[in-house]
This record gives structure tokens, C-alpha cells and sequence, in this order.
């Protein structure tokens, strides 16, 4: 079955399960459980900790269509690499990214 799919159907299949585990976590994850450090989490008020973790899903949602779209569209393996370490990483980029943004601007304060 995978030889006439190619190595991408694997890692295109392996992408969307981690995808959708990332969005399960992000959804029932304890508070300091879910980003590393848990201190990203902990030392945010409940507003902005939600604020974080629709971040981290929706984005995660938006790469998870993507990697579909991909996986339908674009059937080689060096796609299925770039897609599925994108769609995975981007989010947790993402996130980062306004953590900092708000210790930046905690430190202005």
C-alpha cells in the first residue's frame, strides 16, 4: 500500500496525527502543563492564558487544514517534510513569540 503512495503518505499521516494530538492537548491541558516552560503559563493571569492557548489552537487548526490542503495537493516527499515541520513548529513559534511580546512590554511598565 505505501509503495505506490511514496515515503511522503507516511509523513504526511504522521503530521496530521500529531496535529490533531497538539489541539487535543491544547484543549484539555492543566494550566502550566502544556508550553515549557510552565512558567510561560503559570505566571499569566486566566485572560491571557486563554489568549495564548487560542492562539496555539487556532493557528495549529490553520496549519492542520494546510497540511491536508498539502497532503492533497503537493504528493512528494520533500513537501511532506517542509508542511509537516512547519504546520507543527509554527504554532509553538507563534505563541512564543507573544510571550515575549508581553514581557516586553511588562518591562516598559
Amino acid at each position: 500500500m505505501f509503495e505506490s503512495h511514496g515515503g511522503y503518505f507516511v509523513l504526511y499521516v504522521v503530521g496530521i496525527i500529531v496535529m490533531i494530538v497538539n489541539i487535543a492537548q491544547c484543549i484539555f491541558c492543566k494550566k502550566g502543563e502544556f508550553f515549557n516552560p510552565p512558567e510561560m503559563e503559570l505566571k499569566k493571569d486566566d485572560k491571557t492564558f486563554v489568549k495564548m492557548r487560542l492562539y496555539y489552537g487556532v493557528s495549529q487548526t490553520i496549519m492542520l487544514v494546510l497540511l491536508i490542503v498539502c497532503f492533497v495537493k503537493f504528493k512528494n516527499y520533500p513537501m511532506a517534510i517542509i508542511s509537516s515541520v512547519v504546520g507543527n513548529f509554527l504554532p509553538i513559534v507563534i505563541v512564543y513569540l507573544y510571550d515575549s511580546f508581553l514581557n516586553q512590554k511588562e518591562e516598559l511598565k
